[in-house]
């Protein structure tokens, strides 16, 4: 069997003997020349190919601080790389724990971070994410690191004069950044509050395959309501604004103590206050480790690899695998 090989842009596409005879009835038929024919059927291939090729994008956000937020993220990411996955980090926190997490940290704030590529300088520029990744210690884990320089964002990015766009910067530097290298997921860390720079991390999610999702680190109590609510409402107003279909979320019960009365009825609260809420079955408990793990600047799942935390992450990885199919 003959195979003849096309070139469109960067991609080789492979056409059969079979293929090529279609493809010429097909021209008989509708009276379209065969390079047009030819084009369509690349086109349509292209289109195939890139959205095979799309990594499962992972928003981590919560209105509500100590949920184990950035604790999630970083293990999320390392767990996914340890099971041969390239992964892309990206941290849009301005107090930059997770860039900390990581070993990156710019405590002088000197060098390029997030900052760069969402602020547009003043010749109207604005970095790419390749100008700015960097790698960390971790095999196949990159960043996009973050520092003070970002913690007035919302604030800066309303008050330039040029808002074009500007809920969808960081989905268009993954679009760009996709276009010359591949990540199999991108996971970003997303600051305790529910603003400008939470609407790109949602909007984000347009840039990944039909798996990119958000996850919802929550603690089963009565706090949770009102966060969960806040949260919750924010991705329902950037889907209307943008008119687009609503992005899954999946709750991530976190410093968990199952065996106890207040974790019931934390869970049983939620599911009564939110009939579409979708937990994970890997339930991420409350472990020493975690905490110890956060003041050595490490991640949990690195810090104690055996701990009953760092298994479960390790679970919601291969939970997170399922998904993205």
């Amino acid at each position: 069997m003959a195979v003849k090989k096309i070139k469109k842009n960067t991609a080789a596409f492979y056409l059969t003997d079979e293929v090529t005879e279609a493809l010429e009835e097909k021209a008989k038929k509708t009276g379209i020349s065969k390079s047009e024919i030819v084009e369509q059927y690349l086109a349509k291939a292209m289109i195939e190919k890139n959205g095979e090729d799309k990594p499962m994008i992972i928003t981590i956000m919560s209105f509500k601080g100590g949920v184990g937020k950035t604790t999630s993220a970083a293990s999320i990411g390392i767990c996914l790389a340890e099971n041969n996955n390239k992964v892309l980090i990206i941290d849009l926190d301005g107090q930059g724990s997770i860039s900390q997490y990581l070993g990156v940290y710019d405590q002088t704030a000197e060098e390029d971070c997030i900052a760069d590529i969402m602020f547009t300088n003043a010749k109207g520029q604005r970095k790419t994410i390749l100008d700015i990744v960097r790698p960390t210690e971790y095999p196949n884990v990159d960043i996009v690191p973050s520092n003070f320089r970002f913690s007035d964002a919302d604030s800066r990015m309303r008050n330039e004069s040029s808002q074009s766009s500007i809920d969808s910067r960081l989905r268009f530097a993954i679009e760009d950044a996709l276009e010359e290298t591949h990540y199999d997921y991108i996971v970003i860390d997303c600051p305790p509050s529910l603003g400008l720079v939470v609407t790109n991390a949602i909007t984000a999610l347009e840039a990944g395959n039909d798996a990119s999702m958000i996850i919802i680190p929550v603690r089963c109590d009565g706090f949770a309501i009102a966060g969960l609510s806040n949260t919750i409402s924010t991705i329902e107003q950037v889907a209307r604004e943008r008119r687009t279909p609503m992005r899954r979320w999946k709750l991530l019960s976190t410093i968990a103590e199952k065996n106890t009365v207040a974790y019931r009825e934390g869970k049983k609260l939620i599911d009564k206050s939110f009939k579409n809420a979708e937990f994970f079955n890997t339930v991420i408990p409350k472990n020493t480790s975690v905490i110890e793990s956060t003041l050595a600047m490490q991640p949990a799942v690195v810090y104690e690899p055996k701990s009953k935390a760092a298994e479960e992450y390790r679970r919601l990885a291969e939970e997170i695998e399922e998904i993205n199919g």
